[in-house]
């Protein structure tokens, strides 16, 4: 019995400080996906179809495409430069976050280059490392500066058909759990001093 109630303190202690993806969609598997050619759907600038992302400038979503590409994370991805060497594709979406508080943004890219930028302001990535399926992770950490961020990725290499981008993770930084821990001793002691009948 003791060691029941040990694992559901430790269980609830590490499920408590694992944080989840806070943009919706990061990986582009869900919204209304119409076949333009190859499984590639031209996303026009003010669409609704890629479930929760803004779309400023065309873009090309990729779901199970029958080229040699594929995503980092499930099936669909998106190319910024949509079907065209030319286009400029930018997505957006605006996520609510704590002010003061710490979050750390990740996201994989393949092919050409690409703008991050958080509430308007151009940032660089501060850790990458090569990932699956000639990918690249790019991330960094940010302290949020307003309780509505928007997040964006530009197309910025003009010229390259290839500018991918996938797996998009937004999370917030564990923190202590002081109070957790607290509990965790007051059960072990517990256990320690409770006697045998």
């Amino acid at each position: 019995m003791k060691t029941k109630h040990l694992f559901f303190v430790l269980a609830a202690i590490m499920t408590s400080n694992v944080s989840a993806n806070l943009l919706t969609n990061g990986s582009f598997e869900t919204g209304n996906h119409v076949n333009n050619g190859c499984n590639y759907m031209a996303v026009a600038p003010g669409s609704t179809a890629l479930d929760g992302w803004d779309i400023s400038a065309e873009v090309a979503w990729g779901v199970n495409t029958c080229d040699s590409f594929s995503g980092s994370d499930g099936v669909g991805y998106v190319d910024l430069s949509s079907f065209a060497a030319n286009s400029l594709g930018q997505i957006s979406q605006d996520v609510a976050l704590t002010i003061g508080a710490e979050y750390v943004l990740s996201y994989d890219t393949f092919g050409g280059a690409i703008t991050l930028a958080i509430d308007g302001v151009d940032t660089a990535p501060t850790d990458t490392t090569a990932g699956g399926g000639g990918y690249t992770t790019r991330s960094l950490s940010f302290i949020a500066t307003n309780s509505l961020t928007t997040v964006s990725f530009t197309n910025n290499a003009p010229g390259n058909t290839v500018v991918f981008i996938d797996n998009v993770r937004l999370t917030a930084t564990p923190v202590p759990l002081p109070g957790a821990l607290v509990l965790l001793g007051s059960a072990l002691a517990s256990i320690g001093i409770r006697k045998r009948p």
